[in-house]
């Protein structure tokens, strides 16, 4: 299955469906992208990535576009990722950069991190960066793409993973 955090738009479920990626699954915090991606035949919810409603290791893709600039806790939702993410399995983050248009204002941008911090992040919440690619749209806004697949986390963050899939089963 193909975890999809944030709108699911759908030119995005298309992409992934043409590439063989079906069962896609839609986690949004908004109802009406929820129900539209319902409309596309996608199991969709509305819901928190910092608590993921999926069991653990299930996901053999996980595909985030414009999501990670927003979250609260961008460590705890990396780490919810690598959760639920199979062993093996691909991340795809898109996140913008800052030095064009956007220039990380905005009342809703709350991490406006580099390529190195972002990459370090990923590291340290169990993914192995395959390659980042650095790709500018027609209106000048600048994205970095992480291409990402699951590896051993470093020993303290192992601990914390084990922890929280700990606190969850007692739940």
């Amino acid at each position: 299955p193909t975890l999809v955090i944030g709108g699911g738009h759908p030119l995005e479920l298309q992409t992934l469906r043409d590439a063989g990626l079906d069962p896609l699954y839609v986690l949004t915090a908004h109802a009406p992208e929820a129900e539209a991606a319902q409309r596309w035949g996608v199991e969709a919810v509305c819901g928190d990535i910092h608590d993921l409603p999926y069991p653990s290791g299930g996901m053999r893709v996980i595909f985030t576009s414009n999501v990670l600039e927003h979250v609260f806790a961008p460590y705890l939702a990396l780490m919810e990722c690598r959760r639920v993410a199979m062993s093996g399995a691909i991340a795809y983050h898109a996140i913008p950069e800052f030095e064009g248009p956007e220039c990380g204002v905005g009342p809703f941008h709350l991490h406006c991190l580099t390529e190195p911090v972002w990459r370090q992040l990923l590291v340290k919440t169990g993914w192995e960066v395959l390659s980042v690619a650095r790709v500018t749209r027609a209106d000048g806004h600048t994205y970095q793409h992480f291409l990402c697949q699951t590896a051993d986390l470093p020993d303290l963050h192992r601990e914390v993973l084990a922890r929280v899939e700990a606190m969850r089963a007692s739940l």
